[in-house]
């Protein structure tokens, strides 16, 4: 069976306004610190060689080019509801000579797969954004083959770790989780993930939890500059249109994040739950 409706480009142009980061080049800078190493460790152990794989919301391509290599000469497809990450992801894997991956438009809750389709279906960051998490979820089922596996990591951001106990950085977080609220998601679903997964009809759940964390302080200043340009940039303007804060104040954010990133004794840390489950 293939899910698609004969609405399926304006689904995807609504799921698109939902994604609070938005599509422009910032975000595409933030999304691209993701790679296999620092958000796939948990599910390479899993993966071999001939295995067809979907990563979901694969954005600029930043972790599916790593996965392609992984299940080489197998398939890796990536989808995403931005058309401008996609192309992002397809010079990726160019740059990388990866020729086992391939990127096309496509909503999780909604793909055009036929059912039982590939062995691996990826989401890093993706059900947070989401208004039916559950929904996409089983749509990740139907498309798995019996024996397939799903691995899913998200955020918790209720157990950020950061300092200096800085109040505009503290005002950057409540922004982002109250944006992604509005936008209908849920900013700590990541604890949440493996009673999902089990409504969802998955089953030997491998549980696991991670920090998102820069190693050294010249990355750590880099990743709070891309969070200035976020402000700046497109979730600055999904954040003005919500009614969470005004032009002006955003600047002022954005100038106070890039001076938090010089401070000495930064320190920054996310915990990410990430849930391996398999289809009966």
């Amino acid at each position: 069976m293939i899910r698609k409706t004969a609405d399926a480009q304006s689904i995807i142009a609504s799921e698109e306004d939902r994604y609070a980061l938005g599509h422009d080049c910032a975000a595409a800078a933030v999304l691209s610190l993701r790679t296999v190493e620092n958000a796939a460790a948990f599910v390479m152990p899993y993966l071999k060689t001939g295995m067809r794989l979907l990563d979901c919301g694969c954005g600029p391509g930043s972790i599916s080019v790593g996965l392609a290599e992984r299940v080489c000469p197998g398939e890796a497809v990536g989808i995403d509801i931005s058309p401008d990450h996609l192309e992002l992801a397809r010079k990726a894997a160019e740059k990388q000579a990866v020729k086992n991956a391939r990127f096309e438009l496509g909503d999780v809750t909604n793909m055009v797969f036929p059912d039982a389709s590939f062995d691996v279906v990826f989401m890093n960051a993706v059900l947070c954004h989401l208004t039916d998490p559950l929904s996409a979820l089983r749509e990740v089922h139907r498309v798995l083959r019996p024996g397939g596996l799903v691995a899913v990591r998200d955020f918790d951001y209720r157990g950020r770790l950061y300092w200096p106990e800085e109040t505009n950085f503290r005002e950057y977080l409540r922004l982002l989780t109250s944006l992604i609220r509005c936008k209908g998601g849920d900013p700590n679903i990541g604890s949440r993930l493996p009673d999902l997964l089990r409504q969802a009809s998955f089953s030997h759940l491998q549980m696991s939890a991670s920090f998102q964390m820069d190693s050294d302080t010249q990355a750590q200043a880099h990743r709070f500059e891309l969070r200035a340009d976020l402000l700046l940039g497109s979730m600055g303007q999904n954040m003005v249109e919500a009614g969470l804060a005004d032009p002006s104040a955003l600047r002022k954010l954005a100038d106070s994040l890039c001076e938090l990133g010089k401070c000495p004794g930064l320190f920054d840390a996310l915990p990410l739950v990430e849930v391996i489950g398999w289809k009966e």
